[in-house]
């Protein structure tokens, strides 16, 4: 048994499960830039193609200091 690919297999697996709580929330408060910038991140993590596009609207949402100091 390689415990790396058992890692490997969890660790995506909280990550899809994060896409799907932040994609629903970005659904239900679009207006939130942070939540945004965290599905961005995630999205970004499992290689998905539109992060960028997710990280656009983060940016346009953002207050210039929520963008100097994200918290996520």
């Amino acid at each position: 048994m390689s415990h790396g690919c058992f890692v490997n297999v969890n660790v995506i697996s909280e990550n899809e499960r994060a896409r799907t709580v932040l994609q629903a929330g970005v659904e239900r408060l679009p207006s939130f830039g942070t939540l945004w910038l965290n599905y961005a991140v995630v999205r970004e993590a499992l290689g998905h193609p539109q992060t960028a596009q997710a990280r656009r609207k983060a940016e346009s949402l953002m207050t210039p200091a929520q963008r100097a100091h994200p918290v996520r």
